[in-house]
């Protein structure tokens, strides 16, 4: 078992835990809403701190972290805004079931240009699922022929099917259709993230931030449980010596 992953089977079969990243703009709150069927309570002005949100949906218990949208200068992503990147991945216990980069389908980014998500989360694409936003804009620019998201984008967006390739394949289309659509994209979505974890060997992403309080806990544990263990022998021993002739 890597540094990096831990058992999907250890967790309730019913529990999803997902982390969704990407660019400002690319529609994550949005994403949170729709998965969750319900309004984000969350101000405009926190989009620089991470978000967690919870639900029963489609059967299952389904907790999400909205990490901070993603600022770039000079290609590089501003120091703070890593860092609570990273912090996302530990305000869902043990780990993520899957880690969802949301890329709008209708722009170019910086994450389609080829900018490095694993230079912000180690040993991240093994566990990551492509989710391509704003498709209804895409269709209305006439830029998809036949309405087909999945060959614009092998068609005409190399950049993109470079992203999904990296992801082992896996990609989504959110649809924004009103009504019983939407609540079955959203079923589609929430089977493919549970197959993302099969296909992950069975584990949930674990980053080294919580594997290292893992292991001061650990520790920790350790040495109590020797410090009540030879408290209790020293007593033992007192306790012989009373009663005990000599």
């Amino acid at each position: 078992m890597t540094d990096s992953c831990k058992s999907y089977y250890g967790s309730s079969s019913s529990d999803l835990r997902l982390v969704l990243l990407g660019n400002i703009g690319c529609g994550k709150t949005a994403l949170a809403d729709t998965i969750l069927a319900q309004l984000s309570p969350i101000s405009p002005g926190a989009s620089r701190s991470c978000q967690l949100r919870q639900g029963f949906i489609e059967g299952r218990n389904v907790t999400l972290v909205e990490a901070p949208r993603w600022y770039w200068s000079g290609g590089k992503m501003e120091d703070g805004v890593k860092k609570e990147t990273q912090r996302a991945m530990t305000l869902v216990p043990p780990g993520p079931h899957a880690i969802l980069l949301l890329v709008p389908v209708n722009q170019f980014t910086e994450v389609s240009l080829g900018l490095p998500v694993s230079d912000v989360i180690c040993s991240v694409w093994r566990h990551t699922l492509v989710l391509f936003t704003y498709a209804d804009r895409l269709r209305a620019s006439g830029k998809a022929k036949n309405n087909n998201i999945e060959a614009y984008i092998a068609g005409q967006r190399g950049d993109l099917l470079k992203i999904v390739e990296k992801c082992g394949d896996r990609f989504h289309v959110l649809e924004t259709e009103r009504g019983g659509g939407e609540r079955s994209n959203v079923a589609d979505l929430l089977e493919k993230v549970e197959q993302t974890a099969k296909e992950a060997g069975g584990q949930y992403y674990s980053c080294p931030a919580f594997q290292e309080a893992e292991n001061r806990e650990w520790q920790g544990n350790c040495r109590s449980m020797f410090s009540v263990s030879r408290h209790s022998l020293v007593l033992f021993f007192d306790l012989c010596c009373l009663w005990l002739p000599c």
